[in-house]
């Protein structure tokens, strides 16, 4: 399956208030392309993944579906927590190929919780450097490279920064593109 296969209009758009004794209308609209999503994240290639977070955050902030869509029992699973991340390790997910995913949050002083930072860390080495410049293609970024650690830093982004090396990718977020979107 390809990105391009996935509406991903979803992870953008607001959706209406709280629905009572009915399903929500959004997510009624949505579903297939939310479990497009879903096995997108479950079975692609790291690459493919990778560009697919990319996708998502290049141009506006969006919901966040990068943890909990992998874990083998989401509604048992009891996050840890290291050094101020969110910690998911590989026993807890279906996928294999992940070591760990942590995810750091920034909370509002309307108590909103917002996505700041998300670290992927792989079992083995990936090539991330084209796929994700083939989808930074059009934007201003800078590209640093130390030894074997690679960091963008994207002008005009959700995506302050992506830093990768062969085992991990990371992504900062642009706290000015923070919006609220209730999942």
């Amino acid at each position: 399956m390809e990105i391009t296969d996935i509406q991903l209009d979803f992870l953008w758009l607001t959706k209406g208030g709280p629905i009572l004794d009915a399903p929500d209308p959004f997510w009624e609209k949505w579903r297939k392309e939310k479990l497009k999503l879903s096995n997108f994240i479950k079975t692609e290639s790291i690459p493919k993944l990778i560009q697919l977070i990319v996708t998502a955050y290049k141009d506006q902030y969006p919901r966040s579906y990068w943890g909990g869509g992998i874990l083998l029992d989401l509604e048992n699973y009891a996050p840890k927590e290291e050094e101020g991340y969110v910690l998911i390790e590989s026993s807890s997910m279906i996928r294999k190929d992940i070591k760990k995913i942590k995810k750091k949050h920034y909370t509002d002083n309307e108590d909103l919780s917002y996505l700041s930072e998300l670290i992927y860390e792989f079992t083995d080495s990936h090539e991330l450097e084209v796929p994700i410049e083939t989808i930074l293609e059009g934007k201003v970024y800078e590209k640093v490279t130390n030894v074997n650690v690679i960091t963008y830093t994207v002008e005009e982004s959700p995506i302050a920064q992506l830093v990768i090396t062969p085992q991990s990718f990371k992504l900062i977020v642009n706290e000015a593109y923070f919006v609220y979107l209730s999942l």
